[in-house]
């Protein structure tokens, strides 16, 4: 066997070498890149608590961001949402699931929507000769009986309140039981004080 030969027969089995250890190399790659793709599907979201009125935009992750997404909840008058933001409508709590779908995976999760008023409220409900409607009280008699309801900023109803009252030209305004009863013969601003909230309310009466 002659040198030149033999040179020759040590590069081709060098590159046998370098060309096996090249297939190797993809091979390892391949099945790495393998390993790294998805296998399942993430999806999170948190409780939220907002204002009526209050946006909230992202509120929640999916790990695909090509994943198709259902949205359902159980009460369509608390919320206004999809993909985007959550807007708070009224008063209450709601329960939002969210279903995503990406090539066969599938992930679910639920949370809780609470929407709160940013200040206590109040409503007034006519008993006899009177009736309310935009803060205002209309008379039908120069006595009149109605109830007052607080509500804190979750809509809940407050009792067992103390109430200061005032009211203008020279009309009377007392309470008895639960119910307020109001004695005048021209219209009158009532304000009451409650000090347990440290909050004001001011009624117009017109008869």
């Amino acid at each position: 066997m002659t040198k030149k030969t033999i040179t020759i027969l040590a590069s081709l089995f060098i590159l046998a070498i370098s060309f096996f250890l090249l297939l190797i190399f993809f091979a390892f790659n391949s099945h790495s890149f393998n390993n790294n793709t998805k296998d399942n599907l993430i999806l999170s979201a948190n409780n939220l608590t907002l204002n009526i009125g209050d946006v909230v935009y992202n509120y929640f992750d999916v790990s695909e961001d090509n994943a198709q997404i259902t949205i359902t909840t159980n009460n369509n008058n608390i919320i206004e949402i999809n993909k985007e933001y959550i807007r708070g409508l009224e008063v209450g709590n709601v329960t939002v699931t969210i279903m995503a779908e990406y090539n066969g995976l599938h992930a679910k999760q639920s949370f809780l929507v609470i929407v709160k008023k940013d200040d206590y409220s109040f409503n007034i409900i006519p008993i006899s000769s009177c009736s309310y409607e935009n803060n205002n009280i209309y008379l039908l008699s120069q006595v009149c009986q109605f109830r007052i309801e607080v509500f804190d900023f979750y809509g809940k109803r407050l009792d067992n309140l103390t109430y200061q009252i005032n009211s203008t030209n020279d009309s009377k305004f007392y309470m008895e039981l639960s119910n307020f009863i109001l004695i005048t013969n021209s219209n009158c601003l009532i304000t009451i004080y409650i000090p347990e909230i440290e909050k004001t309310f001011n009624i117009n009466c017109y008869i």
